[in-house]
């Protein structure tokens, strides 16, 4: 009988527990929630999905003119493509188009369509990476110069996110943590041994302030190791804001009236000495030559 290699028994028994997730994932949701993928920060509030990370400026709501606003509470592929996602499941602005996508090809979707970071005898194990694109058919009619403040969320289970997150290649003005419930992830290592990993139920804010008008807008984001799961996400920017008008440039009106004033009280006084220059002349002929 061949000798069976002990190392092969964990990562089949490894595998074997990762695919099973779909059955036991929604255990790790919150006791007493209604529904998976619900938000628990901000539910209620108008505008209050700003209110965290220091934000002071003025409220707008994602159904204002001009507001963009896209929605996942969980994951549904496109037809053909396993991971790219774009017809947000709870809602988007008029307009906007918005295309997520994983792009490590780490994980896989859970029986509740969380994405999570499978990570089979690597521990940590390697991150889910995410771009998400928004393009707004409405940008050309911005006023030149115009800003956004832009608010990204995302709810996350298992280990936690990457808090770098880049909006075309700029990092945040402020992040938060804006709900968290933490407990512990044990999982497997490559040897069979249990290792615990820090593991959070958490919700979590970016916020980016004055940013360009465009009709593209590119989030770059991630998990910061294997295990995590994206549970929720959604995006707002509102209505652009218009620069403040330049301040008037003085004219060189003025000065000009001034100085052709004092021309023409210079030619005024050159007619009046023309008669007594002449005058003189004639009664000093020698002197004019």
């Amino acid at each position: 009988m061949p000798s069976i290699d002990p190392r092969r028994v964990v990562r089949l028994s490894l595998a074997a527990a990762c695919l099973a997730l779909p059955a036991w994932a929604p255990a790790v949701t919150l006791s007493g929630d209604a529904t998976p993928h619900q938000w628990h920060s901000f539910n209620l509030p108008a505008n209050a999905f700003l209110g965290a990370a220091g934000y002071t400026g003025s409220a707008w709501q994602n159904t204002d003119a001009g507001a963009l606003y896209a929605e996942w509470g969980g994951f549904v592929p496109d037809a053909g493509s396993r991971w790219t996602f774009s017809r947000p499941t709870v809602g988007q602005s008029t307009g906007l188009r918005a295309v997520l996508q994983e792009t490590s090809g780490t994980g896989l979707r859970t029986g509740i369509n969380n994405i999570y970071g499978l990570a089979f005898s690597q521990v940590p194990g390697p991150p889910l990476v995410f771009s998400l694109v928004l393009t707004d058919a409405g940008a050309a009619s911005a006023t030149a110069g115009s800003t956004r403040t832009v608010v990204l969320r995302s709810g996350t289970l298992g280990t936690l996110p990457d808090m770098n997150v880049l909006l075309n290649g700029v990092a945040a003005t402020a992040s938060a943590a804006t709900f968290q419930q933490a407990s512990t992830l044990v999982m497997p290592d490559a040897n069979g041994n249990s290792v615990s990993t820090d593991s959070v139920n958490g919700e979590w804010l970016w916020r980016w302030e004055q940013v360009p008008v465009a009709t593209t807008y590119r989030f770059d984001f991630q998990a910061q190791v294997g295990h995590m799961s994206l549970d929720n996400l959604a995006v707002y920017a509102s209505p652009p804001v218009a620069p403040a008008p330049a301040a008037p440039v003085p004219t060189l009106r003025t000065p000009r009236v001034a100085l052709f004033g004092l021309a023409g009280q210079l030619a005024a006084q050159a007619e009046l000495q023309v008669p007594a220059v002449a005058a003189s002349a004639r009664a000093n002929p020698r002197a004019a030559r």
